[in-house]
This record gives structure tokens, C-alpha cells and sequence, in this order.
């Protein structure tokens, strides 16, 4: 989640515009916030460098030079690839968990649910729960709780497992760790078998088999990470349902 000046009220995030508020809180003037640009920049080099590591070994997948890697396999490996786009897409919306963890927060950042605005809701023009439905904005750049709501978001990712934020770059890394060790892995085997009595035809079935164990474990990350953004969504529901009742409670409080 790139997020950018603000300049009198339009946000525009991906595909939509909407009206907001004016008022401008650390990162420029005026209220205009851009998620966009870099994740999508970002998705299309790691596309270009999957493309090139794909052609490059197809090629010697043809030869049969690389141990472990077949065309099965590397099917495999490519489908798990494109499987991680949902969850990197996902991850922008709330990327501002990272830099709250790495305590270099930006106070215009936002946490959104999704890009969709809901219609009916309640809280305050920035801080927001859907009424009908889990869609919900917690920000940090509001005059009046902004530091209030990233001091609530501090409290709730201190009261959970480190594991729940784990970003869907360290399961990418995960997989390509699998993906470069596998041929280490089906070599290994395939030495150890060697002194053993059996033939050569045999071994290469073993082989074979052992080659899909890295690629299944390695297609497994992407649905680890899009399971864990779903869990992460609605951790941050409730977290933001609770910062809205507070924040309405401390209004009404005032009132009276």
C-alpha cells in the first residue's frame, strides 16, 4: 500500500474514486491518497523475472540436465507462482501493519478492508465499519484519533502471534528456497539409492516420485498466504469494530 499526498478529499485506491474529507495529516497537503503504482510495478517485475527463469529452464527441462526438475514438476512451480498474486494484491491494503511493527509509521497511511467503500457504516469519515458487511478503514491521519486508533492497532498486533503476520513475500521466498533445492534434494536420493539392490529403472521411479515432494510443498505457500490474508482480515475487523465503538463512545461521552 503505496500511499501518497493529500489534497482536498478525492482518494483514489486502484479502480475507484470517491469524495472524503479535507484536513491533511503528515504526508502532504490537502488529502488525496494513491494506492496503486509501486505493488503493481512491483507484481510486473516479478513477473518479467519469472518469465525469464521459466524460459530459461524449459530449455534445459528439454535436455534433462536439471535433477528434480521435469515438466510435471515445473508446472508445478509456475501454477504456484501465479497462485501468489491474490494474496500480493491483498497485501497492499494493509501493508501499513509492517511499517507499524517496524515502528516507521507514516501517519497518512491507512489499514482498508477492501477497495469497496460500503454504503451504509458507522465511525468517523477515515475511521469506519461497514454495517452490512466486514469492510472497514482504521487510519492513522485523522486530527482527532489518529494517534488514539495506531496506539489501539500497537495493542492488537502485541496480543497475537507473530505468526499471523507473516507476509506473503516470506512464503514466496519459501517456495523459491524449495524450488532451487530440489535438484540438492532428488540428487541426494538418487546417490543414496545407488549402493542399494536395485535397478536402475526402479530408482528413476523413486526419483521421480521424490521430485513432486519440494513442488507440492512449495504450491502449498500460496495457499498458506491467501489463508492467512483471510485470517488477517478479520483479525483487523475486530479490531477496527472495536476502535469505532470506542471512538463513538468517547463522541457521545463529550456530548453529554
Amino acid at each position: 500500500m503505496a500511499s501518497g499526498g493529500f489534497h482536498g478529499g478525492s482518494t483514489h485506491s486502484g479502480g475507484f474514486h470517491s469524495s472524503g474529507g479535507g484536513g491533511s495529516r503528515g504526508g502532504g497537503s490537502g488529502g488525496y491518497d494513491y494506492y496503486g503504482g509501486s505493488s503493481e510495478e512491483g507484481l510486473m517485475m516479478a513477473g518479467l523475472i519469472v518469465l525469464a527463469i521459466t524460459l530459461y529452464v524449459f530449455s534445459h527441462i528439454q535436455k534433462g540436465t536439471i535433477p528434480g526438475i521435469n515438466l510435471p514438476t515445473f508446472s508445478i512451480y509456475v501454477i504456484t507462482g501465479f497462485a501468489f498474486i491474490p494474496s500480493i494484491k491483498a497485501h497492499k491494503r494493509f501493508s501499513a501493519l509492517e511499517r507499524v511493527r517496524l515502528k516507521y509509521i507514516v501517519h497518512s497511511d491507512r489499514i482498508i478492508g477492501t477497495e469497496f467503500i460500503s454504503p451504509v457504516r458507522r465511525g468517523t469519515k477515515e475511521t469506519w465499519v461497514g454495517k452490512e458487511d466486514k469492510n472497514y478503514r482504521i487510519s492513522f491521519r485523522e486530527e482527532r484519533f489518529g494517534d488514539k486508533n495506531l496506539t489501539r492497532v500497537k495493542e492488537f498486533m502485541s496480543k497475537r502471534p507473530v505468526i499471523f503476520l507473516l507476509w506473503p513475500k516470506v512464503f514466496l521466498i519459501i517456495s523459491f528456497i524449495l524450488f532451487l533445492s530440489s535438484p540438492f534434494i532428488v540428487s541426494g536420493v538418487k546417490y543414496s539409492l545407488v549402493p542399494k539392490p536395485i535397478s536402475v529403472k526402479r530408482i528413476d521411479e523413486i526419483v521421480y516420485y521424490v521430485s513432486f515432494i519440494p513442488a507440492g510443498l512449495a504450491f502449498l505457500c500460496p495457499i498458506l498466504s491467501s489463508i492467512f490474508v483471510k485470517i488477517r482480515e478479520n483479525l483487523l475487523y475486530t479490531c477496527a469494530f472495536k476502535i469505532v465503538d470506542e471512538n463513538e463512545k468517547e463522541l457521545a461521552a463529550e456530548m453529554h
